[in-house]
């Protein structure tokens, strides 16, 4: 694989929870000769080995801190709207869900694909859901218990993945 290659790949994927790449440089080894010599392909695991090092120790505790405290804010926010519609406050629970999806605009690279559509079908479950009814005609969600258990369940996965990343960060550093 070229440098540029490598390099489009990290643009890509590099930030994202679930993708890490270490770029191993190998300067005029040639990496797809099957036919070197048994002292060039220790050297080979020898730079690949290094290379590692350098970005466990260095980039890889950085990046998951960035993941850790997306997560954090992602999880207070589901807190947030979590609180909203035990209420059944529509107004209130549109404005958390405004607040999620705007700090996730600029978060959303960093986050398991995963979480990520879970968080769009709660939007999707919360706006389609509003139904008039009561006194005042008072708008409140026709399936309160199922918009309050799916948020309630999401917070908790993103909860558990970010205490995963910090027991991994822990290990690792």
């Amino acid at each position: 694989m070229t440098s540029v290659s490598t390099d489009f790949i990290i643009d890509c994927f590099g930030k994202n929870d679930k993708y890490d790449y270490v770029k191993i440089t190998t300067g005029d080894l040639i990496v797809i000769d099957f036919n070197i010599s048994q002292k060039v392909r220790n050297r080979l695991i020898e730079i690949g080995y290094n290379e590692s090092l350098i970005y466990l120790t260095k980039h890889f505790k950085v990046k998951k801190s960035l993941i850790i405290e997306t997560y954090s804010k992602l999880i207070h926010d589901l807190d947030e709207l979590l609180k909203s519609l035990s209420a059944d406050n529509v107004i209130e629970s549109n404005e958390n869900l405004k607040d999620l999806f705007l700090y996730l605009s600029d978060k959303q690279k960093y986050v398991d694909i995963d979480i990520y559509e879970s968080l769009i079908t709660l939007k999707n479950d919360i706006l389609n859901d509003p139904l008039k009814r009561g006194f005042f005609k008072r708008v409140r969600f026709k399936n309160k218990v199922l918009l309050v258990n799916s948020c309630d369940i999401l917070k908790k996965i993103t909860d558990v993945k970010k205490k995963e990343l910090e027991n991994f960060v822990c290990e690792v550093g």
